[in-house]
């Protein structure tokens, strides 16, 4: 009977431990999928960041094209008024 006790006394122990790892695992678990779900909205955050940022190269390519096209109007603009001041010069004369 002491033989008997003694085992069941082991096996309650045995129980007891495996309800602890248990436990363990499933706070390990919990963990595991919160530091996952941090990660995948990091990289979330990461693409929204990445994203805004082409978006920002995209525009100021699109001014730098702009302005490219203003200069070049602007010395057409000034060759033309060199060409009538040069025209009135020769009516004047």
């Amino acid at each position: 009977m002491a033989a008997i006790g003694e085992i069941a006394q082991v096996i309650g122990q045995i129980n007891d431990y495996q309800v602890a790892i248990a436990g363990a695992v499933d706070q390990q678990t919990a963990t595991t999928q919160e530091m996952s779900r941090s990660v995948q909205g990091a990289a979330d955050d990461g693409r929204s960041v990445a994203e805004g940022a082409r978006g920002l190269a995209d525009r100021a390519q699109h001014t730098v094209d702009e302005a490219t096209q203003v200069r070049e109007a602007a010395n057409r603009l000034q060759v033309m008024s060199q060409d009538l001041q040069t025209a009135v010069a020769t009516f004047r004369h």
